[in-house]
């Protein structure tokens, strides 16, 4: 829920740099904290469930750093270097999702991704009948 409010609020034009501060450090300890965890790892870096509040990370990122050369450029060479920026960006990261889940660095969705958006995903993808010798509803 935390990086959905974090990215409402970029979304409605309310980034101020408390809102940077607090979801980076929140992100940054909590994934570290979490990857101490033995059995965890580095599963918060390789699985597709936390690419979620990963995105989130790097676009406060991204927009903080817009938010800098903002002060510091006049308008017209800002205008053209955002454009420039943001779709090189959204190139790259794009590659990139695509290039690490192909080469398994990233793993795929899994069923309790795809449970979420379809609630009978659950029930017809269930090992549970199998396993208990009952036929297939």
């Amino acid at each position: 829920m935390l990086p959905l409010h974090a990215f409402v609020l970029v979304l409605m034009g309310r980034f101020t740099q408390r809102l940077y501060v607090a979801y980076s450090s929140w992100y940054l300890i909590g994934t570290l904290a979490s990857m101490q965890v033995p059995f965890v790892g580095f599963l918060p870096l390789k699985t597709s469930e936390h690419m979620a509040a990963l995105g989130v990370f790097g676009l406060l990122q991204l927009v903080s750093f817009v938010t800098l050369v903002r002060a510091h450029l006049p308008s017209k060479q800002f205008q053209t270097l955002l454009t420039v920026f943001v779709v090189g960006v959204f190139v790259a990261a794009f590659g990139a999702l695509v290039g690490l889940t192909m080469t398994q660095k990233i793993a795929p969705w899994t069923g309790r991704f795809y449970s979420l958006w379809d609630t009978g995903y659950a029930k017809i993808h269930s090992m549970a009948p199998r396993l208990m010798g009952s036929p297939r509803s």
